[in-house]
């Protein structure tokens, strides 16, 4: 299969990288007082990108989005001090609806970042225009897409 040359090539990709893509990345914290233990909160944070989905993100390899999840429950505490741990809701149906309103949460949270920023001028005198929001209105109005 082709000489010793071929068979050491790095393999079909080019050898010199191509442009680089736009992007950046997004930080989700999700906070709630729902009783909630670190797995739970953890099946929440797993949910979040589907909101960000949902926004039409391509989720490039290069981006840092990562979540965070906490929750303030202090009302629910153990009586005893030898357990020291949180009663917590497991019951799938009330997981299951925590889950929706996470995932509509975060796109909700991400379109209103973006329709409810300023322009901006930064470092170095580099501007970032902000949304115009009454004209993303009127584009989604004319395809017909209803909340």
């Amino acid at each position: 299969p082709g000489s010793r040359e071929e068979r050491s090539s790095p393999g079909p990709w080019p050898l010199e990288p191509g442009p680089s893509l736009p992007g950046g990345s997004i930080m989700i914290v999700l906070a709630t007082d729902a009783p909630l233990d670190s797995r739970g909160l953890g099946r929440l944070a797993a949910r979040a990108v589907f909101g960000l989905a949902r926004t039409g993100t391509p989720g490039h390899g290069g981006s840092g989005d990562f979540v965070i999840a906490f929750s303030t429950a202090t009302r629910n505490r153990v009586s005893s001090e030898k357990l020291g741990f949180y009663e917590t809701l497991h019951e799938q149906p009330l997981m299951d609806l925590f889950a929706l309103a996470v995932v509509e949460c975060v796109e909700e949270a991400i379109y209103n970042s973006l329709l409810m920023a300023h322009t901006t001028i930064g470092r170095h005198g580099h501007v970032r225009h902000a949304l115009p929001a009454d004209e993303v209105a009127r584009l989604v109005q004319g395809l017909g897409i209803r909340d």
